[in-house]
């Protein structure tokens, strides 16, 4: 069954961060979509993604039954770095899904994960003064349509559920706690908030960046949003994106 837009819009109604609301039932990419209208409190959903985007250019699998949906907000560069609004809707993303009864993780820079699967990705794109962030979760997702190389890493919230979700409410109710942070935008709350559910931390790490791997000690995440290791070499580094696996 279709998303309901009518639904959302009246659950929305009285929404202070959303002002438009576009739905597809089947298009390339919300994230592309946005950006081409890029106003502040847009929001774009679509049923199926043709060329959903993954980080540093993959496809992201968006099949019908998950919730693809991309959000256009200010950025207010000078109080606030870039990354933490990446760090924000990750954290709105996990608080909401926790409370489905589901242990939530956070995989630094963008994942959600459940039970050390995938469950939602999450790609910010800059453009001037405006942040584009796309959210793919896999909801109602038959985890067989996924390609057969990705089953063993990625999960559904109907597949850890044993049940169906009602996707208007739990897109709903990401949208609010994603408004409610960003409304009152508390660096710290967001950091802590994150290292409270993160698995990166206090692990060793691989991180691939311009092809080149680096391995060691996840440390911290900086005020900032980036991410400290201490290398074999007791070199401290600091990124702010990058391909990370846990050793």
């Amino acid at each position: 069954m279709n998303i309901d837009l009518n639904k959302i819009e009246l659950l929305l109604r009285d929404s202070k961060l959303i002002q438009r609301i576009f739905y597809y039932e089947f298009i390339d990419s919300t994230n592309d979509v946005a950006k081409d209208l890029m106003g502040h409190g847009l929001l774009v959903i679509a049923e199926k993604q043709k060329r959903g985007k993954g980080r540093r250019g993959r496809l992201w699998i968006s099949p019908y039954g998950g919730l693809w949906f991309s959000l256009v907000m200010k950025l207010n560069r000078n109080r606030y770095p870039i990354p933490l609004y990446n760090l924000m809707v990750g954290v709105a993303v996990a608080r909401v899904i926790k409370k489905l009864g589901l242990d939530v993780c956070l995989k630094w820079p963008n994942d959600v994960i459940i039970n050390n699967k995938k469950v939602c990705g999450i790609l910010s794109e800059v453009i001037k003064d405006r942040i584009v962030i796309g959210i793919g979760i896999n909801v109602n997702v038959d985890i067989q349509e996924f390609p057969i190389d990705l089953r063993s890493s990625v999960t559904s919230l109907m597949n850890e559920l044993g049940n169906e979700v009602d996707r208007e409410e739990l897109l709903v109710n990401i949208i609010k706690e994603i408004e409610n942070m960003y409304l009152k935008f508390d660096k710290n709350e967001i950091l802590k908030s994150w290292k409270a559910l993160d698995m990166t931390l206090n692990k060793y790490v691989r991180v691939l960046l311009n092809n080149k791997v680096i391995e060691g000690l996840a440390i911290d995440i900086d005020n900032d949003g980036a991410l400290l290791i201490i290398t074999s070499n007791n070199e401290l580094m600091k990124f702010y994106s990058c391909d990370v696996s846990i050793r």
